[in-house]
């Protein structure tokens, strides 16, 4: 619904996003906002911190969510992890990520 916000969340299964109605949402992965708008697939890949904001002043958003959580269950690794309430925890910066060979610690 407008002004609402999720809090932030990581967790082991990949997350897909098809938007069915409404604008003016979005779900930021790692830092990085998505736009909701009909028709968007959004993802959110195992491990990555997200959340979902609504900024506009009228109408719902509506999705639907697609997770591998059966597998993640078959194979009995679940692993969650809510964020604070506000904000992200610190990520490495983009540079840690264009180096070939490198991974962030």
């Amino acid at each position: 619904m407008p002004r609402e916000k999720a809090r932030p969340n990581c967790h082991n299964m990949d997350a897909l996003r098809l938007v069915v109605e409404g604008e003016g949402a979005a779900t930021i992965v790692d830092g990085k906002s998505c736009p909701i708008q009909i028709g968007n697939l959004i993802i959110a890949p195992a491990m990555t911190w997200h959340k979902h904001v609504h900024k506009g002043t009228e109408g719902r958003v509506v999705w639907m969510d697609l997770l591998d959580a059966a597998l993640v269950r078959h194979l009995q690794c679940v692993h969650f992890q809510p964020g604070p309430t506000q904000e992200y925890p610190a990520l490495p910066p983009e540079r840690a990520f264009t180096g070939a060979g490198f991974v962030p610690t």
